[in-house]
């Protein structure tokens, strides 16, 4: 049997961050040894091709971690803008790889809560109602029932308008996607005092 010549890409990483809970450090080592390939190999005949998966490959793992190191550092901007193109370079891999799947499967639940922490800061610190606004409404693109955001669209709602219905209203939809969260039925009570 003929011994064709390969290349060998051996990775290593290292991501620092705030500290944080053992648990949710453990997690982001986990993800990290999920998404970050330890050895790739390929076939010199097929070099073109082997570097180019290999460098995709490389680009989504370091977008993916730094972002989560971002998110988890306070970086909420930072973090969003590099999960949010993620989704659309893990769908170039189709069929996304196993090991992959869990992390693309996440990608929502992320961008989600990194826009909550957003719209929460140009709401409450900057007080940029335009801001908060396009914030909100791209969060909806991802997920209109995520419950904190929810909250917010009601608390943000009394505060700017004074329509009662519409408060009413946006503080039944975040009750009626709540399991066992109950911001949302002390605000009904507050608009009935």
């Amino acid at each position: 049997m003929e011994q064709e010549n390969k290349y060998i890409i051996n990775l290593n990483g290292l991501v620092l961050h705030k500290t944080v809970p053992l648990q949710i450090s453990n997690q982001i080592a986990l993800d990290f040894s999920r998404i970050l390939i330890s050895e790739m190999t390929f076939f010199e005949k097929i070099e073109a091709g082997g570097f180019k998966i290999a460098s995709n490959r490389l680009y989504i793992s370091v977008r993916y971690i730094v972002g989560l190191a971002a998110f988890i550092s306070g970086d909420f901007n930072t973090a969003f803008t590099l999960h949010k193109g993620l989704k659309s370079e893990f769908q170039k891999m189709i069929p996304i790889p196993k090991h992959l799947l869990e992390i693309f499967n996440k990608l929502n639940d992320l961008l989600i809560a990194e826009l909550y922490h957003q719209i929460r800061y140009f709401y409450i610190i900057k007080k940029d109602i335009n801001k908060t606004n396009s914030l909100i409404n791209e969060a909806d693109t991802i997920n209109d029932k995520y419950y904190d955001i929810l909250v917010l669209k009601s608390t943000i709602t009394f505060d700017t308008t004074t329509n009662m219905q519409e408060e009413i209203s946006k503080t039944f939809n975040a009750k009626n996607v709540s399991k066992y969260e109950y911001t949302c039925i002390y605000n009904y009570y507050y608009l009935y005092m």
